[in-house]
């Protein structure tokens, strides 16, 4: 996943990305890798050093999809995992957290 920063990513408001994403961490987590842009990276690591930032704000209830009906189906889909959305988000961010470290 290339994602464009580590605060605030774009990818993280779209419902499908989420959703891919969180697919992929079921299937295969120890395929799934995160990249930033050097810019980005520097970032982080400033932010890392700092402790004042959170790395990942994912919340999968504030997700997009550019149709409303696929949002819902993929909403519906993610909140039926045990724990629920709060689940969704918590794993995908304690991921990011784990993948960041590692850049």
């Amino acid at each position: 996943v290339l994602l464009d920063q580590h605060e605030g990513s774009m990818y993280f408001s779209r419902i499908w990305l989420i959703f891919e994403l969180f697919a992929a961490l079921q299937l295969c987590p120890e395929r799934v890798r995160l990249a930033l842009p050097k810019k980005a990276r520097l970032a982080l690591h400033d932010a890392l050093r700092s402790h004042s930032r959170r790395l990942a704000d994912i919340n999968a209830d504030r997700a997009k999809a550019a149709n409303s009906a696929e949002e819902g189906v993929l909403k519906e889909l993610l909140s039926r995992t045990e724990g629920g959305m709060d689940a969704v988000n918590r794993q995908l961010g304690d991921l990011c957290a784990q993948l960041f470290v590692q850049q």
